[in-house]
């Protein structure tokens, strides 16, 4: 008798609700493999409480397999992880010998380097990373030494670098999937495997990995960095992975919240099937569906077991910060209808409740800005309005205030577009960028600030100016901008605690810029991805003094080494505040000192190039000498037979002319 579609599942709860569990044990095989379990049988004890197992037969032995597969180790609740089994193996596990026990040997435990020890670095130097051809090279930055080369790979990667989020893993491409890089040398730490890996991404906290490739089917992976194990496999539009880096503005496929306990992502219409009848009822699902991962779960199952249904849903984004709060979501719920509005909803989980909504009628677009603490949410409206018979867009922004009672709206018109909306860190200031709808030429920059009453104020406008892109350093206060469409791209360093410009600059062909961590620097630079002239990179200062500029030929990556949160509380850091007078002292003591050696090398250098220079010049006199009787000879004459010309000065005058002056 062929039993190899039936199995075993075992570590089931014991329980007197039989026919509960029995629909929730057939629907999970459906859910999780697609499996119909057409006899599914539970012993019980007298008392008619389950025994903890079941005997499940399915339609085919594929079926069965794929459940031992999907479900092996499933998490059913907190003390139950179910074990599975094949009938046809049953015998040999119920008549097993206890002398046919063999022990796993224990496997070495492998220490791993200390990731951070960068930060220790005595002078408090950020590090960055340049990739040129086929070498990647790390460096200090060092700004009275210029930058300092720390590490050094060839053939490091295949095409890309980059940092993980706290700055732990240098990230590297490659054929099979990715290598990680770390330690005190920058050695090999670990790799993931995904053969021809396209986009990455990593969870705020750099616990998970994304990866994507081309493949049409699980082209998705997530990864959990601490074990290195696969956690999940989805399906994603390939078509993103062949766009860009960014796949075309729809990477990364999941957003996560700021505590890495969910991801979220929409609908994706490649999930419905053209050959069901009611396909049209499925894209529409889909398309009104945010699907939310649970990733403190092991199986990362959807939250509530399924799709949250958000009629009009276009967008969604996640609270940055919270604290020790619960996480929370808002998402823009869209409407074409005149007379029902859009509206954005700020949605707290676990508790999956609204905790606060706001309408806004006749809506073209919603777009959502958290500030980087979570203190506040930007909601940009905008809408279509008709001027002297011209139809153009003007811009709302009505911001959320999070961290007061109830979360009152502020509300700030613009009576023109916003094409660029950034808050500035740690702060709760903004620029926009702004202008008329139908000029692509003229743009006007602002800056604003929530005052103590949470009403927006203008601090200044800047008008008419050629400009599409804002960087503001991550300490605040300082920011950079520039026109991104110039070939000579100019940069306008201000100092928005003065709302006045303080520096200018200007860099040929460049792609992109960053800051550094600790926003005193600031690196504008041109890639090879998207120049195949002028590569190289140019430091800055805050208020825009050149520092250094080097150039790469064929430099397709420089990144800066981010740094992890501070470990420091409120206290800690007030503390150090107090000695800063103090500290600021020794700092400045120390940087004369090590200018002056600088300075003393400097000099030392210039001597000892002046002194080679002299030896050269002395060398060549000697060999002329050596050679002066044979060039006679040659030319048939000395040099000092040469006819001289002796130039005279002559004076003459002209004319003379005199003229009486009456006094």
């Amino acid at each position: 008798m062929d039993l190899s579609n039936v199995i075993a599942v075992d570590n089931l709860p014991i329980t007197n609700k039989v026919e509960k569990l029995e629909v929730v044990l057939k629907q999970l095989f459906k859910l999780k493999a697609e499996a119909n379990c057409i006899v599914l049988q539970m012993p019980q004890e007298d008392d008619g409480k389950t025994k903890g197992f079941a005997f499940c037969e399915f339609e085919t032995a594929k079926m069965a397999d794929k459940v031992i597969k999907e479900l092996q180790g499933h998490v059913l609740s907190k003390s139950n992880k179910l074990y599975i089994v094949p009938f046809t193996e049953f015998d040999k596990y119920t008549n097993a010998k206890e002398t046919e026990f063999k022990e796993t040997p224990l496997v070495p435990l492998k220490e791993r380097e200390f990731l951070r020890g960068w930060l220790q670095d005595e002078q408090a130097r950020d590090q960055f990373l340049v990739r040129h051809y086929d070498t990647v090279g790390f460096f200090w930055n060092d700004v009275l030494n210029k930058p300092q080369l720390a590490h050094r790979h060839e053939k490091m990667s295949d095409s890309r670098v980059i940092w993980s989020p706290y700055g732990s893993y240098a990230v590297t491409w490659h054929d099979k999937g990715l290598g990680f890089w770390g330690g005190d040398k920058m050695t090999t730490q670990f790799s993931l495997r995904h053969q021809n890996v396209r986009l990455v991404d990593f969870s705020p906290r750099e616990s998970f990995c994304i990866t994507m490739n081309e493949n049409v089917e699980d082209n998705v992976h997530v990864f959990d960095l601490l074990t290195q194990k696969k956690r999940a496999t989805f399906t994603a539009p390939h078509g993103i992975a062949k766009s860009s880096f960014d796949g075309g503005g729809k990477w990364p496929f999941f957003k996560w919240s700021h505590d890495d306990k969910y991801m979220a992502r929409l609908g994706n219409p490649n999930e419905a099937d053209p050959r069901a009848p009611n396909y049209q009822d499925q894209l529409r699902d889909l398309a009104n569906s945010l699907f939310i991962y649970d990733m403190t779960d092991p199986n990362v199952p959807l939250f509530n077991k399924k799709p949250l249904r958000i009629e009009g849903l276009r967008e969604f984004a996640w609270m940055p910060s919270t604290g020790n709060k619960s996480p929370v979501l808002a998402y823009v719920a869209a409407s074409d209808s005149d007379t029902t509005p859009s509206r954005v909803a700020l949605l707290e989980l676990p508790r999956n409740k609204e905790i606060r909504t706001q309408p806004f009628f006749k809506a073209i677009n919603v777009k959502l800005v958290w500030s980087d603490t979570g203190d506040y949410l930007a909601v940009l409206v905008d809408r279509e309005v008709t001027i002297k018979n011209q139809k153009t867009e003007h811009t709302t922004v009505e911001v959320f205030i999070m961290n007061q009672k109830g979360i009152p709206v502020e509300k700030i018109e613009f009576d023109d577009k916003i094409y660029e909306f950034k808050w500035e860190p740690k702060g709760k200031r903004f620029s926009a960028i702004h202008g008329d709808a139908h000029s692509a030429l003229k743009r006007h920059l602002s800056f604003y600030e929530l005052k103590n009453n949470n009403k927006g104020v203008c601090l200044k406008k800047f008008e008419n100016k050629t400009i599409d892109k804002t960087f503001w350093s991550p300490r605040g206060i300082n920011c950079v901008v520039a026109n991104m469409r110039s070939a000579s791209v100019p940069l306008e360093f201000y100092d928005v605690d003065d709302v006045e410009m303080v520096g200018l600059g200007e860099h040929f062909g460049m792609t992109n810029a960053q800051w550094d961590p600790t926003g005193r620097y600031f690196c504008s630079y041109v890639s090879a991805h998207f120049r195949s002239q002028e590569n190289g990179y140019i430091l800055w200062t805050f208020l825009g003094t050149k520092i250094d500029q080097t150039t790469f030929d064929k430099m397709y990556e420089f990144e800066w080494r981010p740094r992890p949160p501070t470990l420091l509380t409120g206290a800690d850091l007030k503390k150090i505040q107090g000695k800063l007078p103090q500290l600021r002292k020794e700092y400045e003591k120390e940087r004369s000192a090590a200018q002056q050696k600088v300075s003393q090398e400097v000099l030392k250098d210039r001597r000892r190039k002046w002194d080679e220079f002299q030896n050269i010049i002395k060398r060549l006199n000697d060999e002329y000498e050596q050679m002066k009787n044979k060039l006679v000879e040659l030319r048939g004459y000395r040099d000092e037979d040469l006819v001289s010309v002796k130039v005279e000065m002559v004076e003459e005058v002209v004319s003379r002319e005199e003229e009486l002056v009456e006094e």
